[in-house]
């Protein structure tokens, strides 16, 4: 089987992160938490007063939070300002992770299966008669990325419907054969939450309340097409010239199971650690979900809609989202249960010079 190469920010992302995350854990490092977490937010300081760095990062150990810091709301426009508390940032495909455990539990309540073909949904899809929900969440159905499409960014700032998405998918060659190429597609996870619309009658948004954020008491994880201020979602922004702006807002009725979810800090925290408590779905469907089948290099192996990536002490699970000027990590480390949140959304500069501090500060 053909191997395939990660879109840029989430190879950068991935390998800088999760290369050598263990050193936040006391009994693996010389430096202990809290020496790390004070460099940590001396760090932070200094990259809001040098590169106007906006966003939020929350660090946890077995459920207690070590480190909550929002940072960077000074430089919010005025009339875009919001309250520091319980900010709610676009996730991008993060959402993965909760479309899959979604797909986890529907396999678990034999409403499908991993061999389900994508036929059984979608007949008109090239090859749907061959395609089966497994290569949909290992990125093996050799289905064109709809996101890499010519023009793309500049469509997806208008509301589609799912007639509209599907017809774009029904136009696709196929970029390979079902399980000859590992090749990450956001088309997949788009039609894995169809697919869940499907099996449960109604829309994604509820779907995602029903089996995921009323089971954990999440008040502030949800669907949402546009950015609302007064339900305290926080824009991102770019600088032109020195001069802050809004970025420019993809409409997530385009992303759907593959990155619509907007979520705080926190959340994303008690979401992961609900998953792999068994709080959404039985020990051994969440096993399941989390094999590492595919090595991609880099010491990171691909799950279904997770990533595993080893150490040389251990291991993380994870995922990273990017989208507009949002950019989101999530990761979970079981045995210890450390979890880190992270979300960047508005930066004068470089953010992955400042990735490459947090995680040398954090991890080495």
């Amino acid at each position: 089987m053909k191997y395939f190469v990660l879109s840029t920010a989430i190879i950068f992302f991935i390998s800088i992160f999760f290369q050598s995350c263990i050193g936040i854990s006391k009994h693996r490092s010389s430096v202990s938490i809290e020496n790390r977490i004070s460099e940590l937010d001396k760090r932070i300081l200094g990259f809001e007063n040098d590169v106007s760095l906006m966003g939020s990062f929350l660090i946890k150990k077995d459920g207690k939070i070590l480190y909550d810091k929002t940072f960077g709301t000074q430089f919010i426009p005025k009339d875009t300002h919001i309250n520091p508390e319980n900010i709610k940032y676009r996730i991008g495909s993060i959402t993965k992770i909760y479309t899959s455990a979604m797909i986890h539990k529907a396999i678990g309540d034999d409403y499908i299966q991993y061999d389900t073909k994508l036929a059984v949904f979608f007949p008109k899809i090239k090859n749907s008669e061959l395609i089966t929900i497994k290569d949909m969440l290992y990125h093996r159905s050799g289905i064109y990325n709809y996101t890499v499409t010519s023009g793309f960014l500049e469509w997806a700032e208008t509301f589609r419907i799912k007639e509209e998405m599907l017809e774009l998918i029904y136009n696709f060659e196929l970029a390979s054969l079902p399980n000859e190429t590992i090749a990450y597609s956001n088309s997949n996870y788009l039609l894995l939450g169809y697919i869940l619309e499907t099996i449960y009658q109604k829309p994604y948004k509820y779907i995602v309340k029903e089996l995921i954020t009323d089971i954990l008491g999440l008040k502030n994880t949800l669907y949402a097409e546009t950015i609302s201020i007064d339900n305290n979602e926080i824009y991102s922004f770019v600088y032109n010239n020195n001069v802050i702006e809004i970025s420019k807002e993809m409409n997530l009725s385009v992303t759907g199971g593959a990155g619509s979810l907007v979520s705080t800090m926190e959340e994303m925290a008690i979401f992961i650690e609900g998953l792999f408590e068994n709080k959404l779905i039985p020990e051994n469907i969440v096993l399941n979900m989390i094999e590492p089948i595919y090595d991609i290099g880099r010491g990171m192996f691909l799950g279904k809609g997770i990533f595993k990536i080893f150490t040389d002490s251990g291991y993380f699970y994870g995922h990273e989202g990017s989208v507009d000027n949002f950019y989101t990590i999530l990761l979970y480390e079981p045995i210890e249960k450390i979890t880190i949140t992270f979300c960047v959304n508005g930066i004068n500069g470089n953010i992955y010079s400042v990735i490459e501090e947090i995680k040398n500060i954090l991890f080495e």
